[in-house]
């Protein structure tokens, strides 16, 4: 909880310092990327972040202290917009048009799906066994996919009305599932609701937001949820009944990705108005 890494239009990544809130909190800057950054993660236990290039298909593992290139790998997505990581640090998922693991240490990658679809959302159930994924398909209905990654096999689809957004809830969901705590946000507007994957069973509606919705993701004790949206807003609500507790504001164009601190008191956000807000 002590980094925030952030990754850009401008090739880059960046490392900030969560205990200086000024200009000197950019401690580095992760170069070598040929285009834009979309996403960029932490692989758990470890120094070590993982930026994703938009333009150049490629993944980039780097000391996040030092700045050291530790290896590079080929995406197989076309363009990489979305990366997870599993509890253990073992493997990365990346969607793009399509969906594909990436082993961690030797770069090898295996391909699972979704080609042609354009993913959404990825995450790893929390026993790691499992990837679940989002992608549109046409103009109205979202498909949602689990897999699982020992067999690289699809073990259920389901398709939704409305844009579907995929995260996982720590400490196994709000009841504890065997899924590892996913659930599926179905996003129609004033009319959205968040299900439960394991058990199909609709656990709130919510009111939403007047723009497509880009991030949903959990507070860690799972009482929160929040939602970036590109109306230029973070929603925050309740998970067990969906009202709404803070709207926050700031950003002057759409937010793309919002996370909440690993105590659950601060947010971070990022927007296309190339800042971050905490």
């Amino acid at each position: 909880g002590r980094w925030l890494a952030s990754a850009s239009d401008d090739a880059t990544v960046r490392m900030w310092n969560l205990s200086r809130i000024d200009s000197q909190a950019a401690f580095g800057v992760l170069n070598g990327h040929h285009g834009g950054v979309y996403e960029v993660t932490f692989v758990p236990g470890s120094n070590t972040v993982v930026s994703a290039g938009w333009s150049d298909h490629t993944l980039r593992f780097c000391d996040a202290v030092s700045g050291e290139l530790l290896r590079t790998a080929e995406g197989t997505v076309g363009n990489i917009e979305r990366i997870a990581c599993s509890p253990d640090g073992r493997r990365l998922a990346i969607g793009g048009y399509g969906l594909s693991l990436i082993a961690v240490e030797s770069g090898a990658s295996t391909a699972l799906g979704h080609a042609g679809d354009r993913v959404r959302s990825l995450v790893f159930s929390g026993d790691g066994m499992q990837v679940v994924s989002t992608a549109t398909r046409g103009a109205r209905n979202g498909i949602v996919r689990a897999w699982d990654i020992t067999a690289f096999s699809m073990i259920e689809e389901r398709v939704f009305e409305g844009d579907v957004l995929a995260a996982v809830c720590p400490g196994g969901g709000l009841h504890g599932s065997g899924a590892g705590g996913i659930y599926i946000a179905v996003l129609r507007g004033p009319d959205s609701r968040l299900v439960d994957w394991a058990t199909r069973e609709e656990v709130c509606r919510f009111a939403g937001h007047a723009g497509k919705v880009e991030r949903i993701r959990f507070s860690p004790d799972g009482a929160r949820f929040l939602t970036a949206a590109h109306d230029k807003t973070i929603g925050v609500w309740d998970t067990r009944t969906g009202v709404q507790l803070a709207v926050l504001r700031g950003h002057t164009e759409k937010v793309y990705d919002a996370i909440f601190s690993p105590d659950g008191t601060r947010i971070a956000s990022a927007s296309n108005d190339n800042t971050l807000r905490i």
